[in-house]
């Protein structure tokens, strides 16, 4: 009878140990196809659940952590992260300027100014290239400049970076109490809502990152949601090619620290092994450290 009550007591005592060791990390994730992808009824997509949260994944797992993406349209993410609900936000860029950070505080006055105060990988996460249009294939257009869209809708996600130009013009439009000329949109599912407004002619141009603009096309033809060739790729401005990174939560700045460490050496490893090349291969999509 002793032993027995020695067994179930050295049990116990190793679930206890269990437990006091395991770790989870919360990312916060929007719908941003091929990033982080969902599914129809708004989980995480099992077979494609995007090539970033398949990189944390990969790193946070091997590093011994239970990862959890957490979805948040990207404002709600950012709050999130500064407040420490969640551990990280997924894709934010890093302010460069004090001109870029005011910016960022008009077009948010709720959010522009965590850029400044969270805490960053120094490995970028991806090579975005927001400022892309994409519109119906019948229509002959090309980007010259702002003039250029004046007569036209335009949709575009609020808090996102599209250069310079573009975001003065949005902040500008946006600013008036209803623009003829932006659409802006936030909320879940945005891309797909984009472009079905751009099809049913709500909007003459969909302003998008060039993977998701090109991925969501794709993946809505082959769900029959949108019939092939009827939409495209206009073309893309000079400007909002930018790095995205991981944003830490300023809330625990060594723990934080030591997480974006973690991601910095997994993201050399993924890469030095192979590893990166076949999640990115799944998507269709390059490295980013190949595109510069």
């Amino acid at each position: 009878m002793k032993k027995k009550s020695h067994l179930l007591l050295f049990i116990y005592c190793i679930f206890l140990s269990t437990i006091a060791l395991s770790k989870d990390i919360k990312i916060s994730m929007n719908e941003f196809c091929p990033y982080h992808c969902t599914e129809l009824d708004g989980g995480w997509d099992k077979e494609y659940p995007g090539y970033a949260y398949e990189i944390y994944d990969e790193i946070y797992s091997s590093a011994g952590y239970d990862f959890k993406a957490i979805q948040n349209p990207f404002h709600r993410g950012m709050q999130s992260a500064n407040t420490g609900n969640v551990d990280a936000i997924s894709g934010p860029i890093k302010i460069k300027s004090k001109h870029e950070s005011e910016i960022k505080i008009r077009q948010n006055k709720n959010t522009g100014t965590i850029y400044s105060q969270l805490i960053y990988s120094k490995e970028p996460i991806s090579l975005y290239h927001s400022s892309c249009f994409f519109g119906k294939s019948d229509m002959k257009w090309n980007y010259k400049g702002i003039q250029s869209i004046l007569s036209y809708k335009t949709a575009v996600v609020k808090d996102f970076d599209y250069g310079d130009i573009l975001n003065r013009f949005i902040e500008v439009e946006t600013s008036k109490k209803s623009s003829p000329r932006v659409q802006l949109m936030f909320g879940k599912d945005i891309q797909l809502r984009n472009f079905k407004m751009l099809m049913s002619g709500r909007v003459d141009l969909v302003l998008a990152d060039l993977q998701v603009g090109l991925y969501t096309i794709n993946k809505m033809e082959k769900k029959q949601q949108l019939k092939k060739g009827s939409l495209k790729l206009l073309g893309c401005t000079e400007e909002g090619q930018r790095h995205l990174y991981v944003g830490f939560s300023p809330k625990r700045p060594k723990s934080s620290r030591l997480l974006a460490q973690l991601f910095d050496q997994g993201i050399v490893r993924l890469r030095s092994s192979g590893k990166l090349k076949l999640i990115l291969d799944k998507y269709g999509l390059d490295d980013w450290a190949l595109e510069n």
